[in-house]
């Protein structure tokens, strides 16, 4: 079965286990059919990931770490903390197709050393930041992926409505959009 960007019960990852809501799964695939080169912090189980590479139009580099959120390590986070091989390799067969195909590259590093790492290969279009929601490490995050972006590019990321995100974004990036309830961009 073909998925249709326009129906999100039709994409693959909507059947992986995850926080993305359909909202933000149609505005991943939506950025990723338009943008070559696409990033993604904050994987989990690789539901946006997914919902990217499903309908990409260029790659998806997905970055995360894989040792769960220092803030979500005792709720959320608890599979990444217990069995971090064993999330690897639920991610990996989640997103088997696309890392056979190369659409998906799969960075196990924190996002600012992934930044680093990956520099080589911007700049990039768009950059979707949802790894741990501090405002310290989301200010981070900005700082470490920004200047990595294309002229035209797109920084944006989840959980707008999150006051330590919003401190983040109104410290590093004024001018920021609230897209919706959870979705926030800056244009580059």
């Amino acid at each position: 079965m073909t998925a249709d960007i326009k129906n999100v019960n039709s994409y693959h990852g909507a059947t992986i286990q995850g926080w993305t809501e359909s909202e933000s799964m149609q505005f991943l695939a939506f950025q990723a059919s338009r943008h070559q080169k696409c990033v993604e912090i904050g994987v989990w189980k690789g539901r946006g990931t997914a919902c990217m590479a499903e309908f990409a139009c260029g790659k998806v580099w997905a970055v995360d770490h894989f040792m769960g959120s220092d803030d979500e390590r005792d709720t959320n986070h608890t599979q990444a903390r217990d069995d971090r091989d064993g999330l690897i390799a639920e991610v990996e067969t989640n997103l088997r197709p696309w890392l056979d195909d190369g659409t998906v590259e799969l960075v196990k590093l924190p996002s600012v050393e992934a930044a680093e790492a990956l520099k080589e290969h911007g700049p990039f279009h768009f950059v979707w930041l949802d790894g741990t929601h501090t405002t310290e490490a989301l200010m981070a995050d900005i700082d470490a992926w920004k200047p990595l972006i294309a002229k035209g590019g797109l920084l944006s990321g989840h959980d707008a409505s999150w006051e330590s995100v919003q401190a983040a974004l109104n410290d590093r990036i004024p001018g920021w959009v609230h897209v919706n309830r959870n979705i926030w961009m800056y244009p580059i």
